[in-house]
């Protein structure tokens, strides 16, 4: 049952990505995906068995990244979740999903929940080799320097 309600949230990730691209879906759906697999490890792995299900989550990602804080919220808030594995982290790094979580660093750098749901993101991601590889390419120290002085005031991210 898992299964399939993972396939048919990242059917309508997938439809919502490629045609109409709502917002509103794109919330929905991560959020549900993120409650779940925050709930349930195995729900979490489920997620990753599902072909495909990885890249849409950090295709959404990458889409809302500027558009929305509550897209950006709950989609980098799954990624850290499912970046608590190491078979997991690694199809998140293979999906982009380091680029797309440095991304959302500097697009939503002021907003507090965000940056600090991405920066958890980011550190589970640093247990990988290569995701530390793009994160020093792309400047990621100094990503997470803006985005700690942005929220200076937020002890979860200092």
């Amino acid at each position: 049952q898992d299964r399939e309600m993972i396939e048919y949230v990242c059917n309508a990730l997938a439809d919502n990505n490629l045609g109409e691209q709502s917002e509103e879906l794109a919330f929905f759906c991560l959020n549900k995906l993120r409650i779940q697999a925050r709930m349930s490890l195995d729900f979490k792995r489920r997620i990753a068995m599902v072909d495909g299900a990885i890249g849409t989550i950090i295709e959404t990602l990458t889409l809302f990244s500027e558009a929305s804080a509550d897209v950006t919220l709950d989609g980098c808030g799954l990624v850290w979740h499912l970046c608590m594995s190491d078979g997991d982290r690694r199809a998140v790094v293979e999906s982009g999903g380091v680029e797309s979580v440095l991304n959302c660093c500097l697009a939503q750098m002021e907003n507090g929940e965000v940056s600090t749901l991405a920066m958890g993101a980011l550190k589970a991601l640093a247990f990988d080799t290569e995701a530390k590889a793009i994160i020093k390419c792309m400047d990621g120290m100094s990503i997470a320097f803006e985005v700690m002085n942005e929220n200076v005031t937020l002890a979860k991210i200092q």
